[in-house]
């Protein structure tokens, strides 16, 4: 409860997945966690970055530099999850996209990040050495609480997910289409649910990669061209 009321109920449902899963495996164990209520009420988050806090939060973290910098950047030009980029390979990275398979996505489906020209000069950027884009090391980047803080004081309070829906935001703001918006966030739901979604998330792939091109103009005009000054 003290990192928040978020924080606390995530804990407690991991806590009661863990030991349910004890109690399907052994006879005599009864779960501890049954008898704990929920810790807080859940809201559903809906905080979304407008295009002055984007501008802010690129700018730091442009001044953050370094891979915290590029994290956030990262994060902004592309819609991933945090996980995504926090452990992005080396040998993910292609000439022209990111190609991320079904065990490093969330819903266990193979992604496909284009890389726009803005990507490309934030991945240049960072030392090319070890098997994690953001580390110079075999171990991926950990301090992405840490990354946060340092860019966090540019806007009010936000956390590294609003980034993501503010990338979705952004794109319909922008008229993409929210099919094309799902698939530009790897999301599998209504239109590319079951067998059809394979088919069809080929058949989009143009679209798709105009997505990110129209998004990576978009944050290159709110930041004025610093980002290649970055």
């Amino acid at each position: 409860m003290k990192r928040g009321p978020s924080a606390a109920v995530t804990t407690w449902k991991v806590a009661k997945a863990f030991f349910a899963w004890c109690e399907a495996r052994e006879d005599d164990f009864a779960s501890p966690a049954r008898s704990i209520r929920k810790p807080a009420k859940e809201k559903s988050r809906d905080r979304v970055l407008d295009d002055a806090e984007l501008k802010a939060t690129w700018e730091a973290a442009g001044t953050t530099g370094g891979a915290a910098g590029a994290l956030i950047k990262l994060l902004i030009l592309s819609g991933a999850r945090r996980n995504e980029i926090t452990e992005l390979a080396r040998d993910e990275i292609t000439p022209n996209a990111i190609e991320l398979t079904g065990n490093r996505t969330k819903n266990g489906i193979q992604h496909r990040i284009p890389i726009t020209p803005m990507i490309r000069h934030v991945l240049d950027s960072l030392p090319a050495m070890g098997k994690f884009v953001l580390n110079d090391t075999d171990r991926p980047f950990g301090d992405h609480s840490e990354a946060k803080e340092k860019v966090a004081p540019a806007i009010q309070p936000w956390t590294l997910h609003d980034i993501r829906r503010s990338f979705a935001s952004g794109l319909q703001r922008l008229g993409v289409a929210p099919h094309i918006v799902e698939l530009a966030l790897n999301h599998r739901t209504g239109t590319f649910s079951g067998v059809a979604g394979i088919y069809q998330r080929h058949r989009y792939a143009a679209e798709v990669q105009e997505a990110f091109e129209l998004w990576s103009e978009h944050i290159e005009a709110l930041t004025k061209n610093k980002a290649v000054a970055a």
